[in-house]
Protein backbone atom coordinates (compact mmCIF):
# COMPACT_ATOMS: atom_id res chain seq x y z
CA UNK A 1 0.00 0.00 0.00
CA UNK A 2 1.27 3.29 -0.83
CA UNK A 3 2.47 5.60 2.04
CA UNK A 4 2.94 8.92 2.10
CA UNK A 5 6.97 9.98 3.66
CA UNK A 6 6.55 13.30 4.05
CA UNK A 7 3.20 12.71 6.02
CA UNK A 8 4.51 9.54 8.31
CA UNK A 9 7.76 12.03 8.92
CA UNK A 10 5.52 15.28 9.99
CA UNK A 11 3.53 12.69 12.21
CA UNK A 12 6.63 11.19 13.88
CA UNK A 13 8.26 14.94 14.36
CA UNK A 14 4.94 15.94 15.97
CA UNK A 15 4.96 12.79 18.40
CA UNK A 16 9.12 13.97 19.78
CA UNK A 17 8.43 17.84 19.51
CA UNK A 18 7.84 18.16 23.38
CA UNK A 19 10.95 15.87 24.46
CA UNK A 20 12.94 17.47 21.94
CA UNK A 21 12.17 21.01 23.71
CA UNK A 22 12.92 19.61 26.72
CA UNK A 23 17.05 19.39 25.70
CA UNK A 24 16.75 22.55 23.25
CA UNK A 25 17.08 20.12 20.49
CA UNK A 26 15.91 21.44 16.85
CA UNK A 27 14.31 18.92 14.37
CA UNK A 28 14.10 20.14 10.85
CA UNK A 29 12.68 18.50 8.08
CA UNK A 30 13.09 18.69 4.40
CA UNK A 31 10.14 16.89 3.23
CA UNK A 32 7.83 18.73 1.56
CA UNK A 33 7.08 16.88 -1.72
CA UNK A 34 5.04 13.99 -1.54
CA UNK A 35 6.98 10.66 -1.97
CA UNK A 36 5.04 7.72 -2.08
CA UNK A 37 6.53 4.36 -1.08
CA UNK A 38 5.34 1.29 -1.08
CA UNK A 39 5.27 -0.57 2.80
CA UNK A 40 3.19 -1.00 5.76
CA UNK A 41 2.26 2.73 7.53
CA UNK A 42 2.90 1.11 11.27
CA UNK A 43 6.10 -0.79 10.32
CA UNK A 44 7.56 2.62 8.64
CA UNK A 45 6.08 4.65 11.42
CA UNK A 46 8.05 2.42 13.92
CA UNK A 47 11.17 2.51 12.60
CA UNK A 48 11.27 6.40 11.89
CA UNK A 49 9.94 5.98 15.90
CA UNK A 50 12.82 4.59 16.52
CA UNK A 51 15.15 6.49 14.45
CA UNK A 52 14.08 9.61 15.73
CA UNK A 53 14.07 8.13 19.54
CA UNK A 54 17.89 7.18 19.25
CA UNK A 55 18.28 10.82 17.72
CA UNK A 56 16.52 12.45 20.63
CA UNK A 57 18.28 10.17 23.29
CA UNK A 58 22.26 10.58 22.02
CA UNK A 59 21.86 14.10 20.85
CA UNK A 60 23.18 16.76 23.22
CA UNK A 61 21.24 19.80 24.63
CA UNK A 62 20.99 22.47 22.00
CA UNK A 63 21.54 19.75 18.95
CA UNK A 64 20.32 19.64 15.98
CA UNK A 65 18.37 16.76 14.58
CA UNK A 66 17.56 16.49 10.41
CA UNK A 67 15.15 14.42 8.55
CA UNK A 68 15.41 14.57 4.72
CA UNK A 69 13.16 12.41 1.56
CA UNK A 70 15.00 13.16 -1.39
CA UNK A 71 13.74 11.40 -4.15
CA UNK A 72 15.92 10.82 -7.41
CA UNK A 73 14.74 8.73 -10.51
CA UNK A 74 13.85 5.45 -8.81
CA UNK A 75 15.54 5.76 -6.11
CA UNK A 76 14.04 7.40 -2.59
CA UNK A 77 16.24 7.77 0.22
CA UNK A 78 15.28 8.87 3.94
CA UNK A 79 17.85 10.58 5.97
CA UNK A 80 18.11 10.94 9.63
CA UNK A 81 20.97 12.97 10.87
CA UNK A 82 22.52 14.46 14.10
CA UNK A 83 24.72 16.23 16.15
CA UNK A 84 24.89 13.49 18.34
CA UNK A 85 28.86 11.56 19.15
CA UNK A 86 27.95 9.08 16.42
CA UNK A 87 29.66 5.57 16.95
CA UNK A 88 33.06 5.27 16.68
CA UNK A 89 34.48 2.74 13.72
CA UNK A 90 36.48 -0.22 14.77
CA UNK A 91 39.51 -0.33 12.63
Amino acid sequence: MPVDLAALIHDVVELYEAVAEEKNITITTQANVSVYIDGDRDLLFQVLVNLLDNAVKYTPHDGQISLVVQKDNLVTELIVADSGPGIPIKG
